[in-house]
């Protein structure tokens, strides 16, 4: 249970899905701290053998434990609590005996809440694999196909739809605000070294609006250019000089600049470019 207090390192850009999936951990954790309490309680008094004094004192553990989080770098949950409410209640179920209707009518009572709590921990995770799968359906459109596996993200308060066409591409929403944009992470292990440079394919009904574009490559340094995303459809370029050592690619972020208004274009095509700059 002290692993719960520990202030692991996160990743700058944590994965949403690995984050959802550790989260609803807590229901096995919780399953077990709560079976483990039931064995403990063979030591004390009968008065103390109670099953609801052992999920009184699972939930409090919980409790305490997202509290004492927020003292040890971590982040408290309300949903990591939520998972492991599941966890105890799912724990009663198992641990109940008897066939009485009683026995009966209680053990459905705990199993549906059991189930409820899952449910309501499970949602954050449903809702990601559903945009992944979402995202994943136009990616080879707009990565090239030797990188798949990653997507683009929002940054800031920047919202993302897929477009269900033939075409496929994004829906690109950017706030009124300063470095609102998206951003692509490149696969691990795929080689991205050699290319100089991208190509856009955009479709804007709004006025014409300047795009910031940054480079990351895997040494640290940083390609910076921009675009003028003209009203109507277009394909833009930029390039960029690779230098000795640059390595590969890490991502690539799109961004507005200080002050602009908001934003708001589709972007159904991004492809790298491995050609000498013009």
């Amino acid at each position: 249970m002290c692993l719960l207090l520990v202030p692991f390192p996160r990743p700058a850009e944590p994965e949403p899905i690995l984050e959802d999936v550790r989260n609803l951990l807590h229901v096995p954790l919780f399953m077990a701290v709560m079976l483990l309490l039931r064995v403990l309680q063979r030591s004390v008094p009968p008065r103390w053998r109670s099953l609801w004094i052992c999920a009184f004192a699972a939930a409090l553990l919980g409790g305490l434990s997202e509290i004492l989080q927020g003292l040890t770098g971590r982040t408290p949950s309300v949903g990591d609590f939520g998972a492991d409410l599941a966890g105890i209640l799912l724990a009663c179920v198992v641990s109940l005996r008897g066939t009485g209707t009683r026995l009966v009518t209680l053990r459905r009572l705990l199993l549906l809440a059991g189930v409820g709590m899952f449910a309501l921990a499970a949602a954050p995770l449903v809702r990601e694999v559903s945009i992944f799968a979402g995202k994943h359906k136009v990616f080879p459109v707009l990565m090239d196909r030797g990188f798949p596996g990653a997507l683009w993200q929002g940054q800031g308060g920047t919202r993302l739809h897929v477009v269900d066409t033939e075409s496929g591409g994004l829906q690109v929403e950017m706030p009124h605000g300063d470095y609102e944009g998206l951003r692509y992470m490149f696969p691990r292990g795929v080689d991205t070294a050699g290319y100089s440079g991208l190509v856009f394919e955009t479709a804007n009904d709004g006025e014409s609006f300047e795009l910031g574009v940054r480079v990351d490559v895997t040494t640290g340094s940083r390609k910076n250019a921009a675009v003028l995303v003209p009203r109507g459809n277009a394909v833009l370029k930029i390039h960029w000089v690779p230098e000795a050592g640059d390595g590969g690619l890490k991502r690539v972020v799109l961004f507005t600049g200080v002050g602009q208004p908001a934003r708001k274009f589709r972007l159904s095509g991004v492809r790298l470019l491995m050609e000498p700059q013009e």
